[in-house]
């Protein structure tokens, strides 16, 4: 396909108008694409999810076998893994 040289993916664009030389070409992709892109960054870090989830659950455990409140436990450590991973202290 790209014989002798790197193949790189090429985005062709077509002007309505001429472009002066320096001038901003801004995109916009729209709200479909970041919905379809946060699905699938979802899936390709969902074992760093369910790693972060164990490991945040091992911490509540020795957590709450040090003593400390219930309350102040889930005050300082949240996890969500169906939308994001959320800490907040």
């Amino acid at each position: 396909m790209c014989p002798g040289r790197p193949c790189r993916p090429y985005l062709i664009f077509y002007a309505a108008c001429d472009i002066q030389t320096g001038t901003e070409i801004i995109l916009d992709y729209g709200p479909q694409y970041w919905q379809v892109m946060a699905k699938q960054l979802g899936r390709a870090h969902a074992d760093e999810w369910f790693e972060a989830d164990r490991q945040c659950t091992h911490l509540q455990t020795v957590l709450r076998e040090a003593g400390v409140r219930e309350a102040k436990i889930e005050a300082c450590l949240k996890v969500d893994l169906n939308n994001e991973v959320i800490y907040t202290v």
